[in-house]
C-alpha cells in the first residue's frame, strides 16, 4: 500500500548543489522540473486564492448578510418594545402603588379621580404588554428562522 504522505522532493523537484557545482545535465533538467513545478503551483495556488475569495464573498453574502439584517432589525424592534414596556410597566405600577397606598377617608371625586387614571395607564399598560409578548414571539420566530437558515447554508 503506498504512503499517502509526500516528501518535499516528489512535491518539488530540488536540484543539489554538487549538481550546480559541475553544471550537469541533471542539475538543468532538474531545474527546468522545479521551474515547471513552481509555475504549476502559481497556477494551482491563484485558483485556490480566488476560489477563498469567492467562498469567503459567499459566506458574507449567505452568513453575515442575514446575521447583519437581524441585528439591525428584529433585534431593534425586540429592544425597542421591551423600552416601551419597562417604561408602561414603570408607569402602571407607580400609579398602582399610588393608588393602593391613599386614603380610604379620600373625598370621594378624588378617589373616583384616581380610578379612572389607574384604569387609563392600566388600559395603556396592558395594551403595551400584549404589543411585547407579539413582539417576543414575532423575534423568537424570526431567531429561529435565522437558526434554521445558518444550519442549511452550512451543511454540504
Amino acid at each position: 500500500m503506498a504512503s499517502l504522505a509526500l516528501s518535499p522532493e516528489s512535491i518539488f523537484n530540488i536540484p543539489n548543489f554538487q549538481e550546480a557545482i559541475n553544471d550537469t545535465p541533471d542539475f538543468r533538467a532538474n531545474i527546468r522540473k522545479a521551474e515547471e513545478q513552481v509555475d504549476y503551483f502559481e497556477k494551482w495556488l491563484d485558483g485556490f486564492w480566488k476560489a477563498l475569495r469567492q467562498y469567503i464573498s459567499d459566506v458574507e453574502e449567505k452568513l453575515v448578510q442575514p446575521i447583519s439584517f437581524f441585528i439591525k432589525n428584529d433585534l431593534k424592534e425586540f429592544k425597542e418594545a421591551r423600552r416601551a414596556f419597562d417604561k408602561a410597566l414603570e408607569k402602571y405600577d407607580n400609579m398602582l402603588n399610588r393608588y393602593t397606598s391613599q386614603s380610604k377617608t379620600k373625598e370621594a371625586s378624588s378617589l373616583r379621580e384616581d380610578a379612572f387614571q389607574l384604569y387609563e395607564i392600566r388600559k395603556i399598560y396592558i395594551k403595551v404588554a400584549l404589543d411585547y409578548t407579539l413582539k417576543i414571539i414575532q423575534f423568537r420566530a424570526a431567531a429561529d428562522h435565522l437558526t434554521m437558515e445558518m444550519v442549511c447554508i452550512s451543511l454540504p
